[in-house]
């Protein structure tokens, strides 16, 4: 006969933890009906992040089934364009790429608000998107996805919807 039954951990709290401030929020959740886990990169309210990646000179970032939210960034609308690399201190709210190789697949970006141009900024580099959805994005300039100065895009299969510019 078992005579006493302890545990040897106390209890998690079941409470959520408040996240401090500048913390990235990494969850899985699963919705009832896809097959497959989604993950989500998000900014929690109130939380200014001046983006979520930056890709520097000769790297690559490959993202697959990931939803990309930055809620408020905390870039200006207004920068000189003088900075190394250029226009780093207020374009890409999600991903600033330069001279680098961004490829995104069954991706979502929303709801990020901020900056002089782009969600998704890349100069001088390669972009490949397939299946993904571009929406509640705004910028001063080319809200969803912005491609200068001798970069490659190939874009398939995409969504761009609910997008404000607010200017030109």
């Amino acid at each position: 006969t078992i005579q006493s039954c302890t545990r040897r951990r106390p209890t998690m709290p079941m409470e959520k933890p408040t996240p401090a401030p500048g913390t990235i929020t990494l969850r899985i959740t699963h919705p009832e009906k896809e097959r497959h886990e989604l993950c989500e990169l998000s900014c929690d309210a109130g939380t200014t992040l001046e983006r979520l990646f930056y890709v520097s000179p000769g790297g690559a970032l490959r993202i697959e089934s990931l939803h990309l939210l930055n809620n408020a960034s905390s870039m200006p609308k207004t920068c000189s364009g003088t900075t190394d690399p250029p226009y780093i201190e207020c374009s890409g709210a999600a991903i600033y790429a330069y001279q680098a190789r961004v490829e995104l697949a069954g991706c979502t970006l929303r709801d990020t608000l901020g900056g002089l141009s782009g969600a998704l900024y890349v100069r001088i580099s390669t972009l490949a998107v397939n299946n993904c959805t571009f929406t509640r994005l705004e910028s001063v300039w080319r809200p969803a996805i912005s491609v200068l100065f001798g970069s490659t895009a190939v874009i398939e299969s995409s969504l761009f919807y609910d997008n404000v510019a607010t200017t030109g």
